[in-house]
């Protein structure tokens, strides 16, 4: 949804810190026992969501609405501007601080949303991609959807437009089944291939709250292969905010396990605003055979005067428990205690990248649900 996408931007700080702080003139007690290895898993948590049909369900979950119009909310604008490659530009703590106020605004939102999620007036419909409009329509001919939901057919991605391809050519199908009851919004997504295989199966849930609200994505993303070639992603993410007059509080919480290799993900990301201060907290965590690799920081931004941040920071890499590099931020600029080799830098990044690569897979298994809520 639009508040994960905020929160993942704001979050982000930590590792424009880390990532930037590439260069230093010593070195630290931990290493990496085997970047190469390690570059290899990352490798395979990537390769769950390398394929057509996941491609396809991911460039246009945005478009899964009756009206086949993607849901702009008001961070809309502000996402755009704090893409991953503008956070690394020279003023991340600016963006990170204007995304944590967009997240703010979308707790009265998704505080008090009414369901079920899916009007049933559009249970059992399947909606195709009209290239003329660049958008999803129902195709009254087409049967088969949900008896409680919806189906939106998926296709080939042009990776120019990151739409549909000309011609148009099918990869399978998205359900979306809403199983909303006693309160709590319950969206269930089923994604299979033509050939019937089953690359993405997850419920997103949320509950309103007073000035507050919980959501959670659970479920798996894989390669939709079987036996010894399977690549599954089982996924746990859960997300709450609240705020009051003065104060807003917002926590995301992540598990990743991959089948094979056997590894996984941890991701502890919290902010706190107390009046012109954001203070983000993240505990990264990536458990391989023999090693946990960890990134634990705080960032703190405050904003004196319009437009004008105070920053400081400190984010610590650490291996099996060892300080592996520590990083301090502040106003004067990055400074490091950890010299690192070309080899180290760059697995380093691809870590942080395989993260990043997987908290958009999750803000996409949002929206379809904040399609039809918003």
């Amino acid at each position: 949804m639009t508040f994960l996408r905020s929160w993942r931007r704001a979050a982000g700080i930590t590792l424009t810190v880390l990532a930037a702080a590439a260069c230093s003139d010593s070195t630290g007690p931990a290493n990496l026992s085997d970047p190469v290895a390690l570059d290899a898993e990352l490798q395979a948590v990537e390769a769950t969501m390398a394929t057509p049909v996941f491609a396809g369900f991911s460039a246009v979950s945005d478009y899964m609405s009756p009206t086949g119009a993607p849901a702009l909310s008001r961070a809309g604008a502000l996402l755009r501007a704090t893409s991953p490659e503008r956070l690394t530009d020279a003023q991340p703590a600016a963006r990170s601080a204007a995304a944590a106020r967009e997240l703010e605004a979308m707790v009265p939102v998704l505080a008090a949303p009414a369901g079920p999620i899916i009007p049933d007036a559009y249970y059992g419909k399947t909606y195709v991609w009209d290239t003329a409009t660049g958008r999803y329509v129902e195709d009254p001919a087409r049967t088969g959807a949900p008896a409680t939901g919806v189906r939106f057919v998926l296709y080939a991605i042009d990776p120019l437009t990151e739409l549909p391809s000309e011609p148009l050519v099918e990869v399978g199908q998205a359900d979306l089944i809403d199983e909303s009851a006693d309160g709590t919004l319950s969206l269930h997504v089923v994604v299979e291939s033509a050939s019937g295989a089953r690359h993405v199966d997850y419920t997103v849930s949320v509950t309103p709250g007073t000035a507050s609200f919980q959501a959670s994505a659970a479920g798996f993303v894989g390669n939709g292969a079987t036996g010894a070639a399977l690549r599954q992603l089982d996924f746990d993410v859960q997300f709450t905010a609240s705020e009051t007059p003065t104060s807003a509080d917002v926590q995301a919480d992540a598990v990743m396990n991959l089948n094979n290799p056997s590894v996984s993900i941890e991701l502890h990301d919290s902010a706190h605003r107390e009046g012109n201060t954001w203070t983000f907290t993240r505990d990264f965590r990536f458990h391989r055979p023999g090693e946990v690799v960890t990134v634990e920081g705080t960032v703190t931004v405050t904003e004196t005067a319009p437009g004008v941040y105070a920053v400081s920071g400190q984010v610590t890499v650490r291996v099996n428990g060892g300080v592996f590099a520590r990083i301090t931020l502040s106003n004067a600029g990055i400074q490091t205690d950890r010299e690192l080799s070309p080899e180290e830098r760059a697995v380093l990044v691809r870590l942080l990248d395989a993260v990043d690569d997987v908290w958009d897979a999750v803000e996409d298994f949002f929206h379809p649900a904040e399609n039809f809520v918003g």
